[in-house]
């Protein structure tokens, strides 16, 4: 019987990015930041990828995966981790819905800051914007810079817009049983600092959180609040 060749995936002269953008009841956010990704992916940089994921139970203009309810962060963002896995893609970057980009193509920034950080350090690294109107925001412990970049060194990073290397998430997947809306940022942080892997947040590539943070913003929105509150303590299917 003859040997079958299988033929390898073609190599890429550029990186492909997966863009997963994870929203729920919130078009007109959405829709700002389509309009803003679909600007940024006009880029020499890089290639990339889009998906979707509506955690609402009605189908939004862009949604690509969705079920028709609320499934939490951590189902959501293992599919389209897969997806990313799929394509072989060689970044995984994570937008929520209220993320506002400040800093013009953030796109091509993050993935030129990524490559020139491993080319210097022979590693790769997770990368996140400065993001503007976090009551608490995490504290840097030193400061680093690579070019003309200023970043600071963190010991976890949110996930409002988070720039993770393939090579470190391919195997990685988020425990489905845990809380519908909490701690997929500090299970990824606790992920890297078991290996090794740095966490930085970019100064000179801005993004502001489009849904305040702040107290009046709970206040005003009290059955938002609440939600959000219970989604912190309810797996999926309670």
């Amino acid at each position: 019987m003859p040997l079958q060749v299988i033929p390898a995936a073609p190599k890429r002269t550029k990186p492909l990015v997966h863009i997963a953008v994870l929203t729920r009841d919130r078009p007109e956010m959405l829709a700002r930041l389509l309009r803003q990704i679909d600007e940024m992916r006009h880029t020499s940089i890089c290639d990339s990828t889009l998906s979707v994921w509506n955690n609402g139970a009605e189908k939004v203009s862009g949604q690509t995966h969705g079920v028709g309810h609320n499934v939490g962060q951590h189902i959501s963002i293992n599919r389209m981790i897969q997806d990313a896995s799929d394509a072989r893609a060689d970044y995984f970057l994570r937008i929520d819905d209220d993320c506002v980009f400040v800093t013009k193509n953030a796109l091509a920034k993050l993935v030129r800051l990524a490559r020139r950080h491993e080319e210097i350090y022979k590693r790769t690294c997770v990368l996140s914007p400065y993001v503007h109107g976090l009551r608490f925001p995490p504290q840097s412990m030193a400061d680093m810079h690579i070019g003309k970049y200023n970043c600071q060194i963190v010991s976890i990073l949110g996930g409002i817009c988070r720039l993770m290397p393939m090579s470190h998430l391919r195997y990685f997947r988020f425990d489905e049983r845990m809380p519908m809306g909490w701690s997929e940022a500090s299970t990824y942080a606790k992920y890297c600092i078991q290996t090794y892997m740095p966490m930085l947040r970019c100064v000179n590539i801005e993004v502001d959180h489009g849904d305040p943070d702040t107290e009046a913003h709970a206040g005003a929105e009290t059955q938002l609040a609440y939600e959000r509150e219970m989604l912190k303590y309810t797996p999926y299917g309670l």
